[in-house]
């Protein structure tokens, strides 16, 4: 049986990590951090090593190590990678022996992979026998204004592609953290209500978080294109001069055993 087609651009998705590194860090960055560390601080498990994936700008790594953890560091831009010492590599091809860290965290980058389940595996196979995946990424439903205004300005062009990837919900993260071979597993959902003035603040938050789309199937933006795009976003601002748009977090957690 052959593999399915590849859904995103393994190169462009570097590119645009690294276009990513140049930027700012963005809200929706911060708000991940945020959350996942949050959580962390409510297991009472006593962690050891850790392997962050995606480190980014290292926030949660400097939070494992300030409470004493030994943290890996991977990513799969080059830039993040070589300002961080971390080592460069693909979620689904992680470095280091099998079985060996307490704890395994993937703050961004597994909803545009092309083998999110092999991600989750290669993730499970890295922990001990008494280690925990915690994960996020942006999932279903995210983005519904983007989405909309994208819809109305290929209308007005007088064709339709696709614009934004398609986004995993919470009962299918779970389906997958089982598959992945994870006991005890749940995938909830945190949804972030965000305010912005104009359209190009919400694409530099999505570039600076390497959520812009990276398919391999895409069809360049005209400045056209994008005129109406604007339009249609803007359509929806409120009293208050904001856009209101909706982004979904999908936290996923997962033991390699339940002893």
């Amino acid at each position: 049986m052959s593999a399915p087609p590849a859904l995103f651009d393994c190169a462009l998705r570097r590119v645009r990590r690294d276009r990513a590194f140049r930027g700012n860090s963005s809200e929706f960055e911060t708000l991940v951090a945020g959350e996942l560390v949050e959580r962390l601080e409510g297991v009472r498990h006593q962690f050891r090593t850790a392997l962050v994936i995606n480190t980014g700008r290292g926030t949660v790594a400097a939070h494992l190590r300030a409470r004493g953890i030994d943290v890996c560091e991977t990513d799969h831009g080059p830039a993040f990678a070589a300002a961080s010492g971390a080592i460069l590599c693909d979620e689904d091809r992680l470095p280091g022996e099998l079985g060996l860290f307490d704890l395994v965290v993937a703050p961004t980058g597994l909803d545009t992979i092309n083998d999110l389940p092999g991600a989750l595996i290669a993730a499970r196979r890295a922990l001990n026998s008494r280690g925990m995946f915690l994960g996020c990424m942006m999932g279903a439903p995210s983005l519904v204004g983007l989405r909309q205004a994208a819809s109305r300005a290929d209308d007005a062009s007088g064709f339709a592609v696709a614009r934004l990837h398609p986004q995993v919900d919470v009962r299918a993260a779970g389906d997958l953290l089982v598959r992945a071979g994870f006991v005890l597993p749940v995938a909830d959902r945190i949804t972030l209500d965000l305010s912005y003035r104009h359209l190009a603040r919400l694409l530099g938050d999505l570039r600076s978080f390497g959520g812009s789309n990276a398919m391999v199937d895409r069809h360049p933006v005209t400045r056209k294109w994008y005129r109406r795009l604007e339009e249609a976003f803007g359509a929806a601002e409120n009293e208050t001069g904001q856009i209101s748009e909706t982004v979904t977090l999908v936290a996923m957690t997962g033991w390699s055993t339940d002893s």
